[in-house]
């Protein structure tokens, strides 16, 4: 059922959202498009499966945008078009899938489903036109999300939200020490145990969980202020908003 809801919430997101609406350019081939040459190397990207071209605008800036006629993932590429040409290099979605666009407010979203969970990634257009990854929202639909942070796409941070089609009201999670004494640990192995413990009643943040499950990544203010970051297991946590 939660699946269905994130697929409801994704094509209303899709349909609703204002600004980067697509174009399609019913003089479009695998030539040119909208009046512009296709270059070679667009060409040969064409022939990879991409059935549908036209021209969409992001970020104040015209692409060609190559997209899949996928049931569920409807992966794109796009070209930058700037001086009556189209660019041969892709602006956005080699290195890094852009499926199922839509916008909200003045960020660009790809949604895409993997294993039966949705992800979304979250950009915004810089004003040359540049594609900046902010953060990848993961298993979204499975009562918990983890967004991971990217500079310079690389990743930075991660954090455990709510979960929620909208990525705008995902909510950070806390943890509340549920047991007497909890154990802390360098990393997310039992062998790894520190001397540190939290106490009943103490409050977390959640950073991010092990494969497993077994694990939460946690970060605790102590009372002199002092952050500290370990790994709990996860049956001495209760979580909440």
């Amino acid at each position: 059922m939660k699946i269905n809801k994130t697929i409801m919430g994704l094509f209303l997101l899709m349909v609703f959202s204002g600004i980067g609406r697509v174009s399609y350019a019913s003089s479009c081939d695998s030539m040119s498009c909208g009046g512009y040459n296709i270059p070679f190397n667009v060409k040969t990207i064409i022939s990879e499966g991409y059935e549908k071209i036209y021209i969409s605008s992001y970020g104040n800036k015209k692409y060609l945008t190559l997209t899949t006629n996928h049931d569920v993932n409807q992966c794109s590429v796009l070209f930058l078009i700037e001086n009556e040409r189209i660019s041969s290099t892709p602006a956005i979605g080699r290195g890094r899938s852009l499926c199922n666009v839509s916008v909200h407010d003045d960020k660009v979203v790809s949604s895409w489903r993997d294993q039966g969970k949705w992800n979304n990634d979250i950009y915004h257009i810089n004003s040359s036109g540049g594609w900046v990854l902010l953060f990848s929202d993961s298993c979204i639909g499975c009562s918990q999300t983890k967004r991971t942070f990217f500079f310079n796409e690389k990743e930075t941070d991660t954090i455990l939200l709510s979960d929620g089609d909208d990525f705008t009201k995902r909510l950070p999670l806390e943890g509340q020490v549920s047991v007497e004494r909890a154990d802390l640990f360098k990393n997310a192995d039992i062998d790894m145990k520190t001397k540190a413990c939290l106490i009943k009643g103490d409050h977390v943040e959640l950073l991010d969980m092990s494969e497993n499950g077994d694990f939460y990544k946690i970060k605790y203010k102590t009372s002199t202020g002092k952050i500290i970051i370990y790994w709990i297991q996860s049956e001495d946590l209760s979580i909440s908003l």
